[in-house]
């Protein structure tokens, strides 16, 4: 007999999904995260949806999980994805819930700890392409009175900020994605909170359940890129040095990987066959 197990999920409507493309390139650009639709994320509009956990026997689901792989372009095939992607920066993201990863592929948003937050989106930020050049009066060649002089910076290398994605406990890395924009502070996102139990669970990003109700500050978009298991067993020879060197498993949330690292790291991601993955769990 299939056992369900049922959750009250207080859910906004899905954000727009990726493209179908199975070619596309992580350094092309991506949709923006609307701001329109933070009204959502913070609680408007939404409607109770039922989220169910089912069998993974299931013919029907698993024709499900295909087709929506397919739909958004999850994972691409490695000889047409660039897998060393230029400029890029590379973290790793930990969850103690694995809905909460659940339900940001659903909806292409993550939050982490305020501190997590912060650090993700300064490398965003970092990333991101400069701006354009402060205009100059043509016939001094300095800037207009009116404007502050200073001192220019050197110019940021602009390249994707990806996030390598597992469940503590879990065994897995479970996806990877990339960050599709800064966060946005102004937003308080109930979908990390809603259908939360009790007994001292914990959120999105590692930060404590102790109120489950709270909402989460800060919240940034999300394009994912490879949604399947990867064993841990596979990454294990892989050691961060600036984590005691231990091995890329036992990374903390949000722990920045050294280039090459990260590189191998989308590497077996990428080559790894998909045979399990999160979606296999639950209704889409």
């Amino acid at each position: 007999m299939v056992q369900k197990q049922q959750l009250q999920l207080n859910l906004p409507p899905p954000l727009s999904t990726a493209s179908t493309s199975a070619q596309y390139n992580i350094q092309t650009p991506v949709t923006p995260y609307e701001p329109k639709l933070t009204a959502f994320l913070a609680g408007g509009g939404v409607s109770s949806v039922n989220v169910t956990t089912v069998s993974t026997d299931t013919d029907t689901h698993r024709e499900d999980v295909e087709r929506m792989i397919l739909d958004r372009g999850l994972n691409p095939d490695p000889r047409k994805y660039d897998l060393r992607p230029a400029n890029a920066r590379f973290f790793v993201i930990k969850s103690f819930r694995e809905d909460h990863v659940f339900k940001a592929i659903k909806y292409n948003v993550w939050s982490s700890t305020e501190m997590g937050n912060k650090r993700l989106n300064q490398a965003f930020k970092d990333s991101s392409p400069a701006p354009p050049p402060i205009p100059t009066d043509a016939s001094t060649n300095r800037p207009p009175r009116h404007r502050r002089e200073s001192t220019p910076s050197a110019p940021q290398a602009s390249g994707p900020v990806i996030l390598f994605f597992s469940v503590n406990g879990s065994g897995h890395f479970c996806g990877v994605a990339q960050m599709t924009s800064g966060v946005d502070w102004n937003t308080k996102s109930r979908v990390f909170t809603s259908g939360c139990g009790s007994g001292g669970s914990n959120g999105a990003g590692g930060m404590a359940g102790s109120h489950q109700q709270q909402k989460w500050e800060g919240v940034f978009g999300v394009r994912w890129v490879f949604v399947k298991d990867v064993a841990n067993s596979r990454l294990k020879h892989l050691r961060v040095f600036a984590n005691e060197n231990k091995p890329v498993t036992n990374s903390r949330d949000t722990q920045e990987l050294p280039l090459d690292l990260g590189y191998e790291m989308l590497r077996i991601f990428g080559e790894t066959e998909r045979t399990t993955c999160i979606l296999d769990d639950w209704n889409w």
